[in-house]
């Protein structure tokens, strides 16, 4: 047998559910094309010691513009996936018609916070249709494959126009949409995808589009992907009324079992009580016992946003008179008053008990301290946590950036949901909230805190990573280790594998910032049988395909 490429000498955890084995791995033609004992081939990889793995598959990322700047999808290139989804919740840059870029780039900054400068520099918008935008993805050296659903948002407003944004679609405009989702369905859209969460906002301030939709509206998309899916965010979060969630997935079941589309809805966050998840995961099994293809999308790591003293009020609590109005000198005396700093650990006490978890991104005075926590760094200096805060904003000159948890944060519930049959771990928002967030990192986190960390095995990770999400995104040829399957491949050192720094990046068009953050431990990536990543670094190949 000639092959390309030898993996060689690694644990293959094949994705198939049985137990790792040292194996070899053999590649041709950009497919797996044996397991076992292999002869040599053209090139080489020593894998001793290492995991070997399916790539792992990100399926809910907000990509759509960066690919069109940055075809490597970085930093989840460095984190193992080799395939993405993009187009989620409803948002992205196709279709677009010239005269409605303005409103589109407006309403990405504001509901996904991609600034306005990134999508007027590196988005060119030369395609009107979604299958103009999918030919365009075609022809840029992708070193990820990418699926890609058709965003209802999007859509609806390159049909109807500003009144997209408040009023309901006539049976022309329906009809018009139908037709645009058939023509993308039949191009290799993975479906639909659509949000009425109160959080997605527009440039205007206002609801996106599709929050506008009238049920009868979406129940003719939705029916328009038979033998496909759609993928919905949900009106009801936490702490919502937990039989209006119910009742809201129910009925979007009811509509995909007449249709025979398959349904993914989030976000389904740790926050709810233990009593009202036992109920949601219960529904959800209910619901797939009487014939649904129904999914809840969950997150590995908590919420966050970012925080500086631009905006002080909401920095120091809204009980501590705000400061930010002050000239230098006096801003500068009252945060290094002990006086202000008793205020401070007396006020709005559960939001500094918080505190202790917030990590640093960027600090000229203690460039040391970025991605670590505050709680650490306080006690390393024996400071009380409010002390260390306010010595580094005034060190800083008032400079310095934090992030914060502001969600899902309970670590039992989040291992519960994500490893329950009727979920898809995801919610990554790579492309996203790039000032804010690093949830794109969950893969290494899953395999550094979870898998090393004794919580898990590696092939329960492997189902959660890249088997589950190819099922669910119906990629037949991907998530297993398997002769004919698409060689994506992860080679993993087990006593490497962690999240690099967390630090701001000023990479972006424009030298726009975001949160930047590396995988380490990776030994290679393979993307359809091509090498992308060498021992962290990556090589810029370029053989990523569309997919769906």
């Amino acid at each position: 047998m000639d092959l390309d490429l030898v993996v060689r000498g690694g644990i293959v955890v094949d994705g198939t559910g049985a137990p790792g084995r040292r194996s070899d791995l053999g590649i041709a033609d950009g497919r797996i094309a044996a397991v076992g004992e292999l002869d040599s081939a053209r090139e080489t990889i020593d894998a001793a010691g290492c995991w070997v793995t399916p790539g792992f598959i990100d399926p809910h990322t907000y990509l759509d513009a960066q690919l069109c700047w940055d075809a490597s999808a970085s930093p989840s290139n460095r984190h193992g996936v080799t395939t993405v989804a993009i187009g989620l919740s409803g948002l992205g840059v196709a279709p677009s018609r010239p005269a409605h870029l303005e409103y589109l780039r407006r309403s990405l900054a504001a509901a996904e916070e991609i600034p306005l400068a990134c999508t007027e520099i590196g988005v060119p918008f030369r395609w009107q249709s979604w299958n103009e935008y999918w030919d365009f993805l075609g022809q840029q050296p992708l070193e990820v494959n990418v699926a890609a659903y058709l965003p209802h948002s999007t859509l609806r407003y390159s049909v109807m126009g500003p009144r997209a944004r408040s009023e309901a679609a006539t049976d022309n405009e329906i009809r018009e949409m139908r037709r645009q989702l058939c023509a993308a369905l039949a191009a290799g859209a993975l479906g639909l995808s659509t949000s009425r969460a109160e959080n997605h906002i527009d440039g205007f301030g206002d609801p996106v589009a599709s929050r506008s939709a009238s049920d009868e509206e979406l129940r003719a998309l939705v029916a328009e992907c038979r033998g496909a899916r759609w993928y919905i965010q949900l009106a009801t979060r936490p702490p919502d009324e937990l039989n209006s969630l119910l009742d809201e997935v129910e009925r979007y079941t009811d509509w995909s079992l007449r249709s025979g589309v398959e349904l993914c809805w989030g976000p389904l966050l740790s926050d709810w009580s233990d009593d009202q998840l036992d109920q949601i995961l219960e529904h959800l099994q209910k619901l797939n016992d009487r014939g649904g293809r129904v999914t809840a999308q969950v997150g590995l790591l908590p919420s966050t946003t970012t925080l500086s003293f631009d905006r002080a009020e909401r920095f120091f609590g809204f009980q501590v008179p705000a400061i930010s109005a002050l000239d230098p000198v006096e801003r500068v005396r009252c945060v290094a008053d002990s006086n202000f700093r008793s205020k401070l650990r007396l006020s709005n006490q559960s939001e500094l008990r918080a505190w202790e978890k917030w990590i640093p991104l960027a600090s000229l005075s203690r460039p040391r301290a970025v991605g670590k926590r505050l709680g650490d760094l306080a006690a390393s200096g024996g400071k009380d946590v409010i002390d260390y805060v306010c010595d580094m904003l005034l060190d800083d000159d008032f400079e310095t950036v934090f992030q914060m948890a502001t969600g899902n944060r309970n670590p039992e519930q989040i291992d519960r949901l994500m490893q329950n049959p009727n979920t898809l771990l995801g919610l990554g928002r790579a492309g996203a909230q790039l000032a804010s967030a690093n949830a794109y990192s969950y893969p290494t986190r899953l395999l550094e805190s979870h898998v090393r960390g004794g919580r898990i095995p590696i092939e329960t990770a492997v189902d959660l990573l890249a088997t589950r999400p190819a099922r669910t995104l119906g990629l037949a040829d991907r998530g297993r280790l398997i002769p004919g399957a698409r060689a994506d491949v992860c080679i993993v050192d087990p006593a490497e594998v962690a999240c690099g720094e967390l630090k701001i990046s000023r990479d972006l068009p424009a030298g726009q910032k975001r949160v930047f953050q590396e995988g380490l431990g990776y030994r290679a990536v393979i993307v359809n049988g091509v090498p992308t990543v060498s021992y962290d670094d990556p090589m810029g190949t370029g053989p990523g395909l569309r997919v769906g």
